[in-house]
């Protein structure tokens, strides 16, 4: 299997893990758990299983060079900023508002990646992106809704989590050539734990969940540790913008998800838009650069 085929095949894995845990953080904020507690919880057990799998499999890399601690820290705080700041941006905005904006994250990072890794932007790669965006915007049905009187704090948090995503993998493309994706989440949660546990005590909830509770947030860190090996494991074999572009897909997933297991309809609007996204990733694995092209031909030799 080729890269381009086998790096889809992780990005697409990812944006069903995050749907997933979208999925499954409704439930669980339906049900009353705090949002902080919730977020604190599933970091800390995100941590432990990515711990448990780095020193299981990759014992001889367990440990950073002292020149990328820096790099690690930062990955925790920009993890921190992503997941506290659109999870909170939904008290203060509509989903389907939060989402659209959370995923202007492709346009920033096909941009970022012009000046970090002189990507160059092609044609097709700027149709995709068009297609994609416009597909998401048709998916989340921003166009049944009202854009007026949109808070400010809400826009702040959302948009400060879109730009977390985009440094994020910004930070891992760079990482990847020296570190495994385990690794490299496993040194990004622990410096994400450790922020959260900092702020925690000053948002303690009135009422602790019941143990079975707990154990809820324990099967929701599954999918999202998931998610982010994934993910990182699609930035070792394709470009930081075409990495992007695909895991907009998420909105996707989750549509699908929330119709089959929470009963909700898909519109027929939503179903242009699943169409645009999947057009998009197409014209992305029917059109590859042509660097792209050479390299597997070399391959091939």
């Amino acid at each position: 299997m080729n890269q381009n085929k086998l790096g889809l095949i992780f990005v697409l894995a990812s944006s069903f893990c995050y749907a997933l845990t979208g999925i499954l953080s409704k439930v669980l904020v339906s049900s009353g758990l705090p949002p902080m507690l919730t977020l604190t919880l599933r970091t800390l057990f995100c941590t432990v299983f990515l711990g448990i799998l780095v020193f299981a499999v990759k014992k001889e890399q367990c440990f950073p060079k002292k020149k990328d601690i820096k790099t690690f820290f930062l990955l925790g705080i920009v993890l921190f900023v992503y997941s506290a700041g659109y999870f909170l941006s939904l008290v203060y905005l509509d989903i389907s508002i939060a989402v659209v904006l959370l995923y202007t994250y492709p346009a920033m990072l096909v941009i970022a990646s012009i000046f970090a890794f002189k990507e160059r932007l092609n044609k097709i790669t700027v149709i995709a992106l068009g297609l994609t965006f416009l597909g998401i915007l048709f998916t989340i049905g921003i166009f049944d809704s009202s854009l007026e009187n949109l808070s400010v704090t809400g826009l702040i948090l959302v948009l400060s989590a879109a730009v977390g995503v985009a440094v994020y993998a910004i930070l891992v493309k760079k990482l990847t050539s020296s570190y495994n994706g385990l690794v490299i989440n496993l040194y990004c949660f622990i410096a994400a734990s450790l922020l959260y546990c900092l702020i925690f005590p000053f948002c303690l909830p009135e009422e602790w969940p019941a143990a079975t509770e707990y154990l809820s947030i324990l099967v929701l860190a599954l999918p999202y540790t998931l998610a982010f090996l994934f993910y990182a494991k699609g930035l070792q074999y394709l470009e930081a913008g075409k990495v992007g572009i695909l895991a907009s897909t998420e909105p996707v997933f989750s549509i699908a998800m929330a119709a089959l297991f929470l009963g909700e309809s898909i519109a027929p609007m939503q179903g242009v838009g699943i169409l645009l996204v999947l057009t998009a990733i197409v014209l992305l694995e029917l059109f590859p650069k042509k660097k792209e092209i050479s390299d597997e031909r070399d391959d091939q030799k």
